[in-house]
């Protein structure tokens, strides 16, 4: 049980440049789902988002389960669903960059374009001291204003780079560490269909009769 909740509460850090996606996705005015594949640490991981507004439901597919967490940006809340026990467990607490200004990436255009999941973005060349890389980016779903939410190395750099805002949801990233822990890994996502639409409350909120965990490791 330790392990699944840890893995879980991971779901935007693993690698949490990605969104964390949806998190990095979820925009004023955005509302719908969006899928995608993680690459990281030798796996390949589907990930689909549902966004509305300030909500977020994030479901990851693992080769043993299905890690579920709904996000409330404006409560800052995150609450992990435990499907097989019928139970659910809420982490408060803003989400954390850990990110310092120097690690802010430089943002290139690179004056190229492609086509991702039926959408045109435009590629960029990202560098900071801690990772470098690149990202297609689209301004078809608008700018990406909650990002100040985010962690990871995504959401450090949006937190802190109007022009990384500006350019728009990312479709597509690949990343090289250059320091840390994490130093000569790389990491990528992709997006592979993005549905724009109206999304029923329900799929943000924990199923009635579901029972509240507390105490639970990497949670506190």
């Amino acid at each position: 049980m330790a392990g699944r909740v840890i893995f879980a509460g991971l779901i935007c850090s693993l690698p949490a440049f990605l969104f964390t996606p949806s998190c990095a996705v979820a925009q004023a005015g955005f509302e719908g789902a969006v899928s995608m594949t993680m690459q990281a640490n030798g796996q390949s991981i589907p990930v689909d988002y549902e966004i509305k507004g300030h909500k977020a439901r994030i479901e990851m597919q693992t080769t043993l389960r299905t890690n579920v967490i709904l996000i409330d940006l404006e409560a800052g809340t995150q609450t992990i669903l435990i499907p097989e026990l019928k139970a659910y467990a809420v982490h408060t607490g803003a989400a954390t960059t850990g990110m310092s200004a120097s690690a802010t990436p430089t943002l290139t255009d690179l004056g190229t374009s492609e086509t991702v999941a039926g959408h045109r973005c435009e590629n960029y060349k990202l560098e900071s001291v801690k990772y470098s890389g690149t990202a297609c980016m689209t301004k078809e779903f608008g700018d990406n204003p909650l990002a100040e939410a985010l962690n990871g190395p995504l959401g450090g750099a949006m937190s802190g780079d109007e022009a990384l805002k500006k350019a728009g949801m990312p479709l597509k990233m690949k990343l090289a560490f250059k320091q840390g822990k994490r130093e000569g890994e790389t990491a990528a996502v992709e997006v592979t269909k993005v549905v724009p639409g109206p999304l029923s409350d329900a799929q943000f909120a924990v199923p009635d009769g579901w029972k509240k965990l507390s105490g639970l490791p990497g949670l506190q």
